[in-house]
């Protein structure tokens, strides 16, 4: 696998990242960009260079403390905490005493993760010196493993959206800084095929996904010709998923590229892991966006610390995203066309050196 390279250079990113350069990095431990603007690190491991997505690392105040409020006596019926460097995680949905997780996937160096409406768990990694994306039956929270596909050799799979991850087609995202842009994958016939995009803009650096219900697609990066945070969109049907061409949405602006989700209206939300003054976290909420033209509902909405990506419950009324800041999970209140309302945290096992960096509800919401 190539090293990661940065390929655009921006007065944003130069004000996070304390160099940029267009040839390969001086080492694999350096802070390299794998997209403008877009903060990420290589660390090799063996013969293999991995990167995981992180937010400048001066902005880091883990402590080990609640930064916010305790999880209530009634939160969510699970979810997911991803760490790069110690697996992935499952939670409780009461956990009012930021009790421990009840369970773990015995996978390594995730960034996003993806679970669909009816609790499948999707986790790209790099597991066992292969690239591959791993699929999750739902007959509890981390449930077994119904397979896993590599796609070794053709780049860094980091993120997942589907609406049926074991009977249908999940999106799956990579990093194009290692290879392939993004995926289709098919659990059913254990195989994925590489998504290409042509001319002079395409998407580039640690790309998110989204799909709603009907099988429209939602991906976000760095434009290769402007170098700003850019959404790209297929239209599909429930049963052909992303089978539409990519074009790019108009309307769609963000300050930092970051986790997409889609809730029970059809309305995109975009989690910027940081806001324009580079502090925290943003969120807005888009209707309109499967049709290429993207109006704001609300937003920009600034969140509780800094983090990339961020998910939906099934029932729409809160998300939750990695906040890396302070090394929590911190979940919001959710309502389109409303301001998201801080809600809480938990961090019990969640730690700095872990590198937070997916979070999602189990099961996700519908996406209609």
């Amino acid at each position: 696998m190539r090293l990661l390279t940065a390929a655009v250079c921006t007065s944003v990113a130069a004000a996070l990242l304390a160099s940029c350069s267009g040839g390969n990095m001086s080492s694999p431990s350096s802070s390299v960009m794998p997209g403008a603007g877009n903060a990420g690190r290589a660390t090799k491991l063996g013969h293999h260079v991995d990167a995981y997505q992180h937010i400048p690392l001066n902005l880091i105040k883990a402590d080990g403390r609640i930064h916010g409020k305790k999880a209530p006596a009634q939160a969510a019926k699970g979810s997911y905490v991803s760490q790069f460097y110690t697996g992935v995680n499952g939670y409780p949905k009461n956990n009012s005493g930021n009790g421990p997780s009840i369970c773990s996937v015995g996978v390594f160096n995730v960034n996003g993760v993806g679970v669909d409406p009816s609790g499948n768990l999707i986790t790209p990694s790099y597991n066992s010196g292969n690239e591959e994306v791993n699929f999750y039956n739902n007959n509890s929270l981390c449930g077994s493993l119904y397979t896993s596909i590599s796609v070794s050799g053709q780049g860094e799979p980091v993120d997942a959206a589907s609406n049926d991850a074991i009977n249908g087609t999940s999106l799956i995202a990579g990093n194009t800084g290692f290879g392939t842009s993004a995926w289709l994958c098919s659990a059913g016939s254990n195989s994925c095929s590489a998504i290409t995009f042509s001319g002079t803009n395409v998407p580039t650096g640690f790309l998110q996904v989204a799909m709603d219900k009907g099988g429209n697609c939602y991906l976000d990066g760095y434009s290769s010709a402007t170098g700003v945070p850019t959404l790209w969109v297929s239209t599909g049907t429930a049963s052909l998923p992303c089978s539409g061409s990519w074009t790019i949405a108009s309307g769609f602006s963000e300050s930092y590229s970051g986790g997409l989700d889609v809730d029970n209206k059809g309305n995109l939300l975009v989690i910027a892991a940081l806001n324009s003054s580079f502090t925290v976290a943003s969120a807005t909420v888009y209707s309109g966006c499967a049709t290429g033209t993207c109006t704001v509902l609300t937003g920009p909405t600034n969140l509780n610390g800094a983090g990339f990506y961020g998910r939906l419950g099934r029932q729409n009324e809160r998300f939750i995203m990695s906040d890396q800041t302070y090394a929590q999970a911190d979940v919001f209140s959710y309502q389109p066309g409303r301001t998201p309302v801080y809600l809480y945290s938990f961090n019990n096992g969640i730690t700095p050196t872990g590198f937070i960096e997916g979070t999602a509800f189990s099961p996700a919401s519908k996406g209609d």
